[in-house]
């Protein structure tokens, strides 16, 4: 059957692909632990009253110099309580900013403007920038200020969802999948795609790249940043994995929310680059042919080759996790690879073919846009 045989070659070149980010191994310039540039954290927070408050706490609980780093919210026309929670956290920790957005986007996404506006009002050197549901571990700040050199335009980090019950353990595992995919490109020197719950970057090249008005919209405005800084400032990008910077956010509450986050992703995703897209295209191909692998056994009678893209396909997935077991912890990546192994391919197909076949349209913060 020639789709079992294309399954085992695609299955192959995953593999393949999925060997060289493995044991590709970053190399960091020097850290400077006496670098305490002035830090500027921004948060774009829509309807977050349930998490904002120990998003803000976990914050102010830094290591890092309290007179040098500052935390601005941005309240994106919040329709919870929000702005209520907001002000309650401003008078326990003054130093909190608030600033609350009115208007209505237009050429942009209503994040886009939020974060564009915290940014420039910033006072910070350095950037950083999290989500309203996110925990900030002590180290946060410290930890990732001490990549930065000159010669460095933005660090980008990871995250995951925690291991609370079986869901939320394999989002983690698609997070820390995703992102070391992610950190594996940027070790060859070609950035691909970041999280912004976990991303800082030099102001200057913010505003000398035009912000996010000069970018243009996105839906996906975390990787959109990451390439126009790399593309047109040349400043270098740091994937560093390191756990005392690793973000823990919250995650989906069910698969509705899931597939709309993942779909934003991916939209926004595969515009950014051709590489995105092309191993975008690669990973569809390979999982939707591993979710209709049992089909084939009603058609061969040679199990050869689908055995060996089955086991091509569990360990191509297993290596960049096994990479970053560090993140995860050894035993919560054995605990939950499994799972997470039987529903990546499931939800990547089911997504794909929603995309090819669906609606282009992203939901989002209680907001629909289309990618342009």
């Amino acid at each position: 059957m020639v789709l079992l045989w294309f399954f085992l070659v695609i299955s192959l070149v995953y593999f393949l692909i999925a060997l060289v980010l493995a044991l590709a191994r970053s190399k960091f310039p020097p850290q400077n632990p006496d670098y305490l540039p002035f830090v500027s954290v921004v948060i774009s927070a829509r309807n977050e009253g349930s998490t904002i408050g120990p998003c803000l706490d976990s914050l102010f609980a830094q290591d890092y110099p309290e007179d040098l780093f500052e935390v601005i919210t941005v309240d994106d026309r919040s329709s919870d309580n929000t702005p209520e929670v907001l002000e309650s956290c401003r008078r326990k920790y003054p130093r909190l900013k608030v600033i609350t957005i009115r208007k209505e986007p237009e050429a942009l996404t209503g994040k886009q403007v939020a974060m564009d506006v915290g940014i420039n009002q910033a006072r910070g050197e350095t950037i950083m920038t999290t989500d309203g549901d996110c925990l900030l571990p002590p180290g946060w700040i410290s930890g990732t200020v001490r990549y930065f050199s000159p010669e460095v335009g933005m660090v980008a980090g990871f995250s995951h969802c925690g291991f609370g019950s079986l869901f939320p353990g394999i989002q983690s595992c698609d997070h820390i999948f995703l992102e070391g995919i992610a950190s594996g490109f940027v070790t060859f020197g070609n950035p691909q795609s970041c999280i912004g719950n976990n991303l800082s970057f030099r102001k200057d090249l913010y505003q000398n790249l035009g912000g996010f008005e000069k970018i243009g919209f996105t839906v996906t405005e975390d990787t959109a940043l990451m390439h126009g800084i790399f593309a047109q400032t040349g400043s270098e990008i740091l994937f560093p994995q390191n756990h005392r910077t690793l973000v823990v956010c919250e995650a989906a509450k069910n698969l509705g929310d899931f597939f709309r986050q993942r779909k934003r992703w991916l939209l926004g995703g595969i515009k950014t680059s051709m590489l995105t897209s092309a191993m975008t295209i690669i990973a569809f191909l390979r999982n939707l042919l591993f979710v209709l692998s049992p089909l084939f056994l009603l058609f061969e009678t040679s199990l050869t080759p689908l055995i060996g893209a089955w086991i091509l396909t569990f360990v191509s997935d297993f290596l960049v996790l096994f990479k970053h077991r560090a993140l995860l912890g050894t035993g919560k990546l054995l605990t939950y690879y499994l799972p997470f192994q039987l529903f990546y391919p499931f939800y990547t197909s089911v997504l794909g073919l929603s995309v090819i076949f669906g609606s282009k349209k992203v939901h989002w913060k209680e907001r629909e846009y289309s990618p342009r």
